[in-house]
């Protein structure tokens, strides 16, 4: 059954892209909880990154007794209202990650005609949401039109901005489903999706997704070149940037400083605005943290003024949009070195898993997926955003689906 559903999902990828991803969750979940039987006969390997990366969920449910409500305690139990759930976002946090990890540890259990279904079930999915797309960018009145019936005046231009990173998102897979048997189709296969979706995040205003596109190219390109140590790249390069973030946002804020006077545009000033004071506040708790979720009860404002009009803007608007910054802020340099150290093992694995290195394409392609994640957790989404999680785990099962239908054949 979960495989099924898993195909099924996989089919109607366009329409978790169309909805911001906010689908990828409740999928992941539903996996998870279609594969319980699989406990019977087979139980799940738990590999030394997967057991570090426990550990920084142990310390995450761990920070919750500092964090914001901690006077409430972990539950509520107000059983006179009928209200009975999880007050701890640390706790929240880990049912989450430990059900969409167990739904990925699911997917890798299938049969293998599954995944040759699956290979189909995401060509129709993604090729899709492509031409959806490119359809919109010929009459953009269509996206209007239907982001307008999906979402409110407010959230409308943020859930297609959302639509235009998953898309983004997508197109390591993309180009993976492709599977050219010649030159031609591999050119197409390759520069078709990449324009499709470069053109969409520049007309959206997609800042995040716009860096991502050549940065996941040049990584690819690597990849092509020098084969699966460009994990190892990908592995230092990404513990360098959590471990030594709040350097990193100290360099930028002097920099900014020393250029007093010039005309900064305003989206990035106020970002410059959110990184000093979560550095600020860092540096008062800087070994432990404030505790998971924290930055969004940091609800201090400032006056700025658009258009000749002065309004009051949160300095930090729900989370620092940066999820290095906000691993420190939020868990300390506990938090950090514990991530670092799961994505040491975790890069380490892959570099392993692809120790054949004949399927080159979705070599190029995984070490893209990882790239694409990279920009948009420095300069997009917070790092507890599940929906964004599982949109990366979810896809990853497409890439593996491709790799093993290809070992197949």
């Amino acid at each position: 059954m979960a495989a099924w559903f898993w195909l099924i999902a996989w089919g109607l990828w366009w329409l978790v892209v169309i909805l911001g991803a906010q689908g990828t969750s409740p999928i992941l979940a539903i996996i998870g909880l279609l594969s319980l039987p699989v406990l019977l006969t087979k139980r799940p390997d738990i590999p030394l990154d997967v057991l570090a990366f426990i550990l920084f969920l142990v310390w995450c449910v761990t920070t919750s007794f500092w964090g914001p409500g901690a006077e409430n305690g972990v539950f509520i139990f107000d059983f006179e209202n009928q209200n009975i759930a999880i007050r701890a976002p640390g706790l929240r946090l880990v049912l989450t990650a430990s059900i969409a990890l167990f739904a990925f540890w699911a997917c890798l259990q299938f049969k293998p005609a599954m995944y040759a279904r699956g290979v189909w079930a995401a060509r129709i999915g993604v090729g899709l949401i492509f031409a959806f797309f490119a359809a919109c960018l010929i009459n953009w009145n269509i996206l209007i039109n239907l982001g307008n019936a999906l979402s409110s005046d407010t959230e409308v231009t943020q859930n297609i901005v959302r639509a235009a990173n998953l898309l983004v998102l997508s197109l390591p897979v993309c180009i993976a489903l492709v599977r050219p048997k010649n030159g031609l189709v591999l050119a197409l296969g390759l520069v078709l999706p990449i324009l499709i979706a470069g053109l969409l995040a520049l007309k959206t205003g997609a800042d995040a997704a716009l860096i991502a596109i050549p940065f996941a190219s040049l990584i690819a390109g690597l990849t092509y070149v020098f084969g699966r140590r460009i994990f190892h790249v990908l592995t230092g390069l990404t513990i360098v940037i959590v471990v030594t973030m709040p350097l990193i946002v100290g360099g930028v804020l002097k920099a900014a400083d020393a250029k007093q006077g010039s005309t900064i545009p305003l989206s990035f000033q106020s970002r410059l605005d959110t990184f000093d004071y979560v550095s600020d506040k860092l540096s008062e708790k800087w070994m432990f943290g404030w505790g998971v979720e924290a930055s969004r009860e940091w609800k201090e404002k400032h006056a700025v003024t658009v258009n000749g009009q002065t309004v009051q803007y949160r300095i930090v608007p729900g989370h620092p949009h940066n999820m290095p910054l906000q691993v420190w802020a939020e868990t300390g340099l506990v938090g950090a070195l514990l991530l670092a150290i799961s994505i040491g093992l975790f890069g380490h694995r892959l570099y392993k898993r692809f120790a054949d290195e004949e399927d080159k394409l979705t070599l190029c392609c995984s070490t893209a997926l990882w790239a694409t994640g990279l920009v948009f957790a420095l300069v997009s989404y917070k790092v507890w955003n599940d929906a964004y999680w599982t949109s990366i785990l979810f896809l990853a099962t497409g890439l593996i689906a491709v790799r093993r239908t290809a070992s197949a054949n």
